[in-house]
């Protein structure tokens, strides 16, 4: 569940999605597909990584992770926390452009040309 705002920096002339807001710190991607994690209480970079591909999607949290869709249809996975920690990536072959949607312990994905239900 959430337990701090998220500190969210964007260039005022560039559409940037939102943060994750996990808890602090916090990582968001900018569309420079570099991850960025922030402290959410100063706004203090914790850590940058790139992570690839071009990002319209806004990262999700949902249990305990945070999912980073890109464009090219590549989701990677990572832990929050003060330290980058990728837990996996994967691959759908079809380009995205909207954010994941959780309901009901399900994740769902909109692809070009299909719709995912992801669970266990």
């Amino acid at each position: 569940m959430l337990s701090a705002p998220a500190a969210a920096a964007t260039s005022p002339n560039r559409k940037s999605p939102g943060p994750s807001p996990a808890r602090s710190p916090s990582p968001l991607p900018p569309p420079s597909s570099a991850a960025t994690c922030l402290d959410a209480k100063s706004g203090k970079l914790v850590w940058q990584h790139r992570i690839g591909g071009n990002h319209s999607a806004s990262p999700v949290y949902a249990a305990g992770k945070i999912y980073f869709l890109s464009e090219e249809g590549e989701c990677t996975v990572l832990n929050p926390g003060p330290a980058y920690q990728e837990v996996a990536r994967n691959e759908i072959g079809e380009r995205t452009l909207a954010s994941l949607a959780i309901s009901g312990g399900a994740i769902y994905l909109r692809g070009d040309r299909h719709l995912y239900r992801l669970e266990n």
